[in-house]
């Protein structure tokens, strides 16, 4: 028995959503699981992220931003109590991974 992306007879925009939802996940996992290969398949087919620092209300802010226009939607990610958590590998492979997947990522530095 093979799986179907589709419900039978399914077109338009539920399709489309699915498809799109899967494309995002085939990019997102394995840049943050850092996969052999299958990551760096990911990074050429995808757009690079733009990475900037900002300050918000005071607080500094790393910001991963899809490439393109948007408005996209965004995690913020609170890492704990070191202020540095958002520089670590694995937060790092996040951001990347799910900008590369139309996501905004906000990494505040712990105040």
């Amino acid at each position: 028995m093979q799986a179907s992306i589709a419900a039978p007879g399914e077109t338009g925009p539920n399709l489309q959503a699915r498809l799109g939802a899967r494309a995002r996940a085939a990019a997102l996992i394995p840049i943050v699981m850092d996969l052999p290969g299958l990551a760096g398949a990911a990074r050429a087919l995808t757009a690079d992220p733009r990475i900037e620092q900002q300050e918000i209300d005071g607080v500094p802010v790393t910001v991963t931003r899809p490439a393109g226009k948007g408005p996209f939607p965004a995690w913020v990610f609170v890492t704990g109590a070191h202020p540095l958590r958002r520089w670590e590998p694995v937060v790092q492979r996040l951001a990347e991974g799910l900008a590369r997947s139309a996501t905004a990522f906000l990494a505040p530095r712990r105040c």
